[in-house]
């Protein structure tokens, strides 16, 4: 890897742009509204499907919605690396945020997979590996293997500095967040979710929703309890008022 690397901006073609920021914002509709301008343009090749079909689950999966996400990765799970790799990342992801999605076994990831990808100079294979690092993340999390998940949250949020997807950097200070609440460490994990609210709240105020939720109960578990009260009472206001 170079002492610069390659971001996802710099690599994509002209007509990948508008749907790489659609991702970013948690933005299906405007998803696939840019998938059907970009399938009318010239032919594309299989990597150019594949890495159309696991944006539009990254929207998917950035918007909350799990299910959707899941079955929207599957097409690309067949597709070269570092696709495969990838598509398995985003439903291992949101199978562990939607507990009645189920896997199949071409869905499981090895490490030795992840790391062979975060050493190329090609960022899309870099990105699928920090995608990757991400929801293994989660699952050692889960599974309450707090030493593991740190190390990989932290080689995830490595790759998504050097590619550049601020909502990458969004879930991995959310999952942070979520493994420091786990250890007890309340106002380091109030600190990691704020920064992850913040960069939410820069690409799609409606989706820094969940993040005010994670805030206001880490507040509240480290015995500031008015403020988490506060905070969830806010949250709850933003949820019930009419878009615009």
């Amino acid at each position: 890897m170079t002492d610069q690397p390659t971001t996802i901006a710099s690599v994509l073609k002209e007509d990948e742009a508008e749907l790489w920021q659609c991702a970013e914002r948690g933005d299906p509709i405007a998803v696939n509204a840019a998938t059907l301008r970009l399938n009318a343009a010239a032919p594309k090749s299989g990597a150019d499907e594949a890495r159309a079909t696991l944006l539009t689950a990254m929207a998917l999966l950035n918007a909350g919605q799990d299910v959707e996400a899941f079955k929207a990765a599957a097409p690309a799970l067949t597709a070269p690396k570092p696709y495969d790799v990838w598509a398995k990342a985003e439903r291992i992801y949101a199978s562990r945020r939607t507990a009645k999605l189920k896997l199949a076994d071409n869905d499981r990831l090895t490490l030795d997979e992840v790391q062979a990808l975060e050493k190329e100079s090609d960022p899309w294979s870099r990105f699928a590996a920090a995608r990757a690092y991400l929801a293994l993340g989660l699952v050692a999390t889960q599974e309450n293997r707090l030493s593991e998940a740190l190390t990989l949250l932290d080689s995830s949020y490595v790759l998504m500095r050097s590619t550049d997807s601020q909502s990458g950097l969004a879930s991995v200070f959310t999952a942070l967040g979520k493994l420091k609440a786990w250890q007890g460490r309340g106002d380091e994990t109030l600190l990691t979710l704020l920064s992850g609210l913040a960069i939410w709240r820069r690409l799609n105020e409606k989706n820094s929703v969940a993040i005010w939720h994670e805030v206001g109960a880490a507040l509240v578990d480290s015995r500031h309890f008015d403020e988490g009260a506060a905070v969830l009472r806010a949250a709850r206001v933003t949820v019930a008022a009419p878009s615009r």
